[in-house]
């Protein structure tokens, strides 16, 4: 059954790290072929996360490590729509179409394919594909930046 699309997804949001806003969620999506999981696909401004159904927090961690991709370690996003519509999605890029589900390919060479329900999730498979694009563009500006000022300061 989808959650309420109104309420705010911060109960189930791994939450304790400094600084992190929800940007963009889709609950009622699924996650991987077999065996399909459903939960909510989550954009922060730090990160990309899937919560299952009924997903409890460790305690000891704000991280749930398979489902978690720190925005810095996106290596390619992709939207798929049917079987022959694939749009690789780089900072800046816009979404020709509303995607049926979603592919995040981790620089550490994991996979995170979350498929949006069909009839009814279009508009927060728009917004959440696109909250990761313009969170990953935020992010690799703001290394630069990093990178900048660390090279100026060690000159």
């Amino acid at each position: 059954m989808l959650e309420p699309r109104s309420r705010q997804p911060s109960s189930c949001l791994a939450s304790g790290l400094p600084g992190e806003q929800i940007l963009a969620w889709a609950p009622g999506v699924r996650k991987g072929l077999e065996p399909e999981l459903s939960g909510t696909l989550i954009c922060t401004n730090l990160r990309v996360t899937f919560q299952p159904c009924g997903w409890q927090r460790n305690q000891d961690t704000p991280l749930s490590s398979e489902y978690d991709f720190a925005l810095v370690n996106i290596g390619r996003l992709e939207a798929v729509s049917g079987l022959s519509r694939v749009q690789l999605l780089r900072p800046g890029s816009l979404l020709k179409f509303i995607p049926e589900e979603i592919l995040i390919h981790g620089r550490d060479f994991r996979l995170l394919r979350v498929a949006f329900e069909a009839g009814g999730l279009e508009p927060q498979a728009f917004q959440v594909t696109m909250a990761i694009v313009q969170a990953r563009a935020r992010s690799s500006q703001a290394q630069q930046y990093v990178g900048i000022t660390l090279s100026k300061a060690g000159e």
